[in-house]
């Protein structure tokens, strides 16, 4: 009986589920035109840098946070007002991503200074994302061994995470053999912060020095109606 009841049943239920079927398919056109209709509105020249550079179609307003420089003096928003600043999340325990990454920084910053231009006062920032055992004086030493102008920012972990999930860095600890040797899962990305402490983009790390200056002129250059 069973058996008979939903066999019979069968034609209307397939009539009615076509219909919300193209009820469903109408939604989700109007959906997907209305989301591209404001992507064109918030930002219909974009250039495309590939996968070297990805320029934020709205730029990201940064909330405030509260950390500090290797000084020990405060590092907050207003440290990112008023000149460009490139930011790069890790540890000083890193074994090969970091001090790579801030090696090339260091070159980038060498050749920045002696080209001289508007790209010359990029502030380069190090933010740690292991603040119980980056420590001010273990963080000054740390920056200090790549190049003077290295600016350190390490805090409470409250306000790092705040910091990150504003610019989506990805940052987890790495179960180690003992509690006080651990590694620490993080991007790899640069996160370039404009004179209004927005975000403006994000960058791969450099591999080859000169184009990197290259594309940090041009997306630097990029100027937004917003």
């Amino acid at each position: 009986m069973e058996s008979t009841a939903r066999a019979g049943s069968e034609p209307r239920a397939s009539g009615t589920d076509h219909s919300g079927l193209a009820i469903a398919l109408v939604l989700l056109g109007l959906i997907v035109g209305f989301g591209v209709y404001l992507w064109t509105l918030a930002s219909p020249d974009v250039p495309d840098f590939g996968d070297a550079a990805h320029v934020l179609p709205v730029p990201v307003e940064l909330p405030d946070f509260a950390l500090v420089d290797q000084r020990g003096e405060a590092f907050d928003r207003s440290r990112l007002e008023g000149h460009w600043s490139l930011l790069f999340f890790g540890y000083t325990y890193c074994p090969d991503v970091c001090p790579i990454t801030l090696q090339s920084l260091g070159r980038v910053r060498k050749l920045l200074d002696g080209e001289g231009g508007a790209a010359a006062a990029t502030q380069m920032v190090f933010v740690s994302v292991d603040p119980a055992r980056d420590s001010v004086p273990r963080l000054a030493e740390y920056v200090a061994f790549f190049f003077p102008s290295l600016v350190g920012a390490t805090g409470d972990p409250g306000e790092i995470d705040r910091l990150t999930a504003a610019v989506g860095v990805f940052h987890q600890e790495a179960q180690g053999e003992r509690p006080d040797e651990y590694l620490v899962d993080h991007s790899s990305s640069l996160y370039l912060v404009d004179p209004r402490a927005r975000l403006h983009a994000v960058l791969h790390e450099p591999r080859d020095v000169p184009e990197f200056v290259d594309l940090l002129r041009k997306v630097e250059a990029f100027e937004r109606s917003s």
